[in-house]
């Protein structure tokens, strides 16, 4: 995909730097230059495709590999014992995101009751000024 990216990249650098007809919107192009990158397009495309190609071959042959009784057997008992694997972990996780969040949430409550404190000191502080006495710190 790289190599296409790259391709495409000199076909507009070369319409770029190719010079305007006159009087006109058409590109003089250099035709070797753009028939060197059309090659060079066409060889990364039968690439891709001989990859596909190769990708699907190898996907049809495990798909016909025949396994044993006992191949069958042991294959399913690693499948249950890396899903009980990945679920102790996943488990492990939760139980700690848990932990987390109840701390966020104490941590919270302590932080509501602070702003309430300090909005009971302003307020402390306001009526006393409307009743006239000076406040001191």
């Amino acid at each position: 995909m790289d190599k296409l990216k790259g391709i495409i990249f000199l076909l507009e650098s070369l319409f770029k730097s190719s010079k305007k007809q006159m009087l006109s919107n058409k590109l003089l192009v250099d035709p070797d230059e753009a028939y060197s990158i059309i090659k060079k397009l066409n060889d990364a495309v039968s690439e891709i495709e001989h990859q596909n190609e190769s990708m699907s071959d190898h996907f049809y042959q495990a798909a016909n590999v025949q396994m044993t009784d006992t191949e069958l057997l042991d294959t399913k008992k690693e499948m249950l014992r890396l899903k009980q694997d990945a679920n102790e972990y996943a488990d492990g996780i939760l139980s700690r995101l848990q932990l987390l969040a109840t701390k966020l949430q104490k941590n919270v409550i302590k932080i509501e009751k602070n702003i309430a404190e300090g909005r009971k000191l302003i307020e402390q502080k306001q009526l006393s000024q409307t009743k006239g006495e000076t406040y001191e710190t």
